[in-house]
């Protein structure tokens, strides 16, 4: 039996493929691959044609073009006679010829004939072309360009008198002459018969495509191949005892069978093929003409022994050959006996599935194929039976492991403080292994902040039937922060008490609701600090005119005159304070416009350097290599990057340091960093920078509005405005929609 030859039916039965079936897919896919493979040689013809037509119509040379192409390349006649490249005929000889190099065969008494001249000069590059079309048939000997003037040149590189003689006539050569005006006016592409190549190749087929240029034939394109290369060693399969598997061409000619080889003579140069008669019996008086329009059928033939063959063909009509398959009728049954005798044994071994294909050619054996299957159906069908009950409870098995393991929340179970189950989901927040958390205490998982709450929970839920709920944070592998909605309830595990949970990360849920809490705790802070700014406005400004009328009309001290110039100016600092508190609730103001963001950035230092240098505070530029244009309220973006730059000064002011700033584009957006290597902001108040009144500055410098303002400016313009800090390195990131 071919083990490898089952197919599996709709019920799950085991069907063999009958040898005669196999022996039909071998004849099929046989045709099929030679046909595939004639087929790529043929592309290959007519790319190489299309490519000489195109390289013929697009040279514009003089005379003097191709006599420099020959010296350039060292043309001359050799010691062996020969018109050809002298240099690169010694790079072959000593190995180290370009792998792309082709060779000419170009008599010396014709070397100045303009024609042969003129397409030589045209094709002096092809050598690329063809090597690349020569990888693209392994097994392929030559392909060469014989042209009407008696010139040709031939890839790979050969050294041209292991072949031919200097006054060698392409001409007459059999390839050239299978597709000249004369012998294919249909100028379609020709084999011609099997020969000897004297390069070394053995025996050869040739195929060949006519070139014409203008309406005038030129020469030929031909692909030398050796004959195994089309055919390769997948016809040497049998699958039965006796198979003869051969080809043979349209004049009876064996191509190839398992014990016949073709003759060579290399002295005489002469091929000797064996006919199909030499084979005996019926196939003696074969016709390869009547199988070649039948394309592929069967035969019921006597061998030359008088034995009862069963033939099985197919035909490639492109080259005319006949792929032939002859066996023994009688090891057909013997291939049938030893399959009764196989599905017996699987039936002893409890394998009822097992099915034989009746077969037309079996004869009695047929009885007992036929008996055989219903006994296996019956068996079959009990078995069916057993294996549906089991079937359905492993359904069942699989449908909760399919729940299980493709939660979008973590399962997991907790026995004696630690994790003895857990799903995927579980192991991917917690970014431990399953390994890894049989040995860890829960309470390693827990933040410090929740730890002794949460495994309070754990303990009510061990003592209570009822569920427990709790929302806590822990840490994972890599000491990150997650928000942990839980589920728990109290189960017994391997007959042990435990605790099964469920459950989700809300990291991103908490983190969303803090930004929705901020952005309202700015909003409610910014209408009251409008309301403040109204109405301290107007009080504040009578008293500085009353105090500048006092100024102007009154004769005072100095002393006092003094005192009341400074509560002016505080005036005049509180009146500042006011403009503030009212564009914080105001920050879309102002009319939007198209500028460049670059420009922007340039001019707000034009006005800041004498700060910078005062404070010895070094500027580094950065922008992205194009221009950035952004559609906003100029003025407002103004703002936001003063204060910005005005912070990170002030941070390195103590010592100095770089003050950089870095632009990007993106396909929808823009992004500014502005960093400095100051002394950075603590982390107790990263979460307040964004409040109004909050600031680390003195009273003097600082009231504690610009980072509120930027951002209720960016916020308005559907921007982004973020922060990251440490000592020695701060940097806040601007995006803004372009």
């Amino acid at each position: 039996m071919i083990t490898r030859n089952k197919s599996t039916g709709r019920h799950g039965l085991k069907k063999t493929i009958g040898e005669t079936e196999l022996i039909r897919l071998q004849v099929s896919r046989t045709v099929t691959l030679l046909q595939n493979n004639i087929t790529r040689h043929y592309d290959a013809l007519y790319e190489l044609r299309r490519l000489t037509l195109i390289l013929l119509a697009q040279q514009h040379h003089t005379q003097q073009d191709i006599d420099t192409w020959l010296e350039q390349d060292g043309f001359g006649v050799d010691t062996d006679g020969f018109w050809l490249s002298l240099p690169l005929l010694q790079q072959f000889r000593k190995g180290v010829a370009p792998k792309d190099a082709i060779s000419h065969s170009w008599d010396p008494a014709i070397k100045d004939l303009e024609d042969a001249r003129s397409r030589m000069y045209c094709l002096r590059d092809i050598g690329t072309f063809v090597q690349e079309i020569h990888s693209r048939l392994p097994g392929s000997a030559w392909i060469y360009y014989q042209d009407i003037t008696n010139t040709s040149i031939q890839f790979p590189y050969i050294d041209q008198v292991t072949a031919i003689t200097p006054d060698f006539n392409w001409l007459t050569y059999h390839t050239f002459a299978s597709v000249t005006p004369q012998a294919n006016p249909e100028r379609a592409i020709r084999w011609t018969l099997p020969s000897i190549d004297y390069a070394g190749e053995g025996v050869i087929l040739s195929v060949s495509i006519p070139v014409y240029h203008e309406e005038r034939f030129i020469g030929a394109w031909s692909i030398d191949l050796p004959m195994n290369t089309l055919y390769q060693d997948y016809i040497d399969e049998s699958y039965v005892a006796g198979q003869e598997n051969c080809i043979f061409d349209q004049y009876e000619n064996i191509i190839v069978h398992p014990s016949i080889e073709a003759g060579i003579d290399k002295e005489k140069g002469s091929l000797f093929q064996h006919k199909l008669n030499s084979l005996g019996g019926d196939l003696a008086i074969l016709q390869s003409a009547g199988l070649i329009r039948g394309k592929q059928g069967e035969l019921r033939l006597k061998g030359r022994d008088g034995e009862e063959l069963l033939a099985y063909y197919g035909t490639v009509p492109d080259i005319n050959w006949t792929f032939l398959v002859t066996v023994p009728r009688a090891s057909l049954l013997d291939a049938v006996n030893r399959r009764i005798k196989t599905a017996f044994d699987k039936i002893m071994k409890g394998d009822f599935s097992y099915r034989i294909v009746n077969r037309q050619d079996a004869g009695h054996q047929n009885l007992l194929v036929e008996g055989y299957n219903k006994m296996a159906a019956a068996l079959q069908q009990q078995e069916d039976i057993r294996r549906q009950a089991e079937k359905a409870l492993r359904e069942s098995e699989n449908k909760y492991r399919l729940l299980f393991s493709n939660a979008h929340d973590g399962i997991f179970i907790i026995q004696e403080g630690r994790i003895t189950f857990a799903n995927p989901r579980t192991l991917e927040m917690t970014g431990y292994t399953m390994h890894e958390l049989a040995f860890l205490p829960i309470a390693d998982l827990l933040h410090p902040e929740y730890r002794e709450d949460v495994l309070a929970h754990y303990q009510r839920t061990l003592e209570n039937a009822s569920p427990e709920t709790h929302t806590f944070k822990i840490l994972n592998n890599n000491q990150e922060e997650l928000w942990i909605h839980l589920n728990s309830v109290r189960i017994t595990w391997d007959k042990i008490a435990a605790t099964l949970h469920f459950a989700r990360d809300i990291t991103q849920q908490v983190e969303l609701e803090q930004q929705l809490h901020h952005a309202q705790k700015m909003d409610a802070i910014g209408k009251l600090a409008s309301s403040v700014a109204h109405e301290f406005g107007n009080p504040l400004l009578g008293m500085r005119f009353v105090m500048r009328d006092i100024l102007k009309r009154s004769y005072l001290k100095e002393e006092d005159a003094e005192l009341l110039s400074m509560a002016e100016k505080e005036c005049d600092r509180m009146r500042g304070l006011i403009r503030d508190l009212q564009r914080f609730n105001r920050p879309t103001s102002g009319s939007r416009t198209t500028f460049n963001l670059h420009h922007l950035l340039d001019s707000l230092f034009v006005f800041h350097r004498r700060l910078l240098s005062l404070n010895k505070v070094r500027l580094v530029q950065l922008y992205d290599k194009q221009e950035i244009m952004i559609n906003a309220v100029e003025d407002q973006l103004r703002q936001v990057f003063i204060n910005l730059i005005l912070n990170a000064i002030d941070a390195m002011k103590e010592n100095g340091g770089v003050l950089t700033i870095l632009t990007a584009l993106y396909p929808e957006k823009a992004v500014i960093s502005i960093k400095d290597n100051g002394v950075g902001i603590k982390p107790e108040a990263m979460d307040h920078i964004f409040e109004p009144f909050f600031t680390t500055k003195s009273a003097v410098e600082g009231v504690g509005l610009g980072l509120p303002v930027s951002y209720g400016i960016v916020q308005a313009h559907n921007g982004e405005i973020a922060v990251e800090s440490k000592p020695g390195n701060t940097v806040f990131e601007v995006t803004l929609p372009l």
